[in-house]
């Protein structure tokens, strides 16, 4: 159990960084600087934690009612889910994708401070 939770940390760790350094080529090229991968960090770790404070905090879900909304406007659509509780039950067994919101959240927090510091000592 505790084997995959650090192969997740570092699965996501290493997404975030390998992004880092994506975005940096692309703005600066190879010209390093503490500014330069401050900003790095900083843009790249700041949509992550957003999205995963969202996810975190089940606000989400509020796309779920909008999207029950627009679909119930179709017949077929109300007579297969009359009511909201029967689309989202349903919608809830077909997600089976793993669970990174946490560590997604953790470490792009981390990232963030980080770039912080570098950007503090540029």
């Amino acid at each position: 159990m505790m084997n995959k939770r650090i192969i997740k940390v570092i699965r996501v760790s290493l997404v975030l960084i390998v992004l880092s350094i994506i975005y940096h080529l692309f703005r600066f090229q190879l010209k390093v600087s503490n500014n330069s991968v401050s900003e790095s960090l900083f843009i790249i770790s700041l949509p992550f934690s957003l999205i995963s404070l969202i996810k975190v905090t089940g606000a989400g879900s509020v796309f779920n009612g909008i999207s029950f909304v627009t679909k119930s406007l179709g017949k077929n659509f109300r007579d297969k889910y009359p009511k909201y509780h029967d689309y989202y039950e349903e919608r809830l067994s077909e997600k089976n994708t793993p669970n990174y919101r946490y560590y997604f959240l953790i470490i792009s927090i981390i990232q963030l401070i980080i770039s912080v510091i570098f950007g503090v000592n540029a």
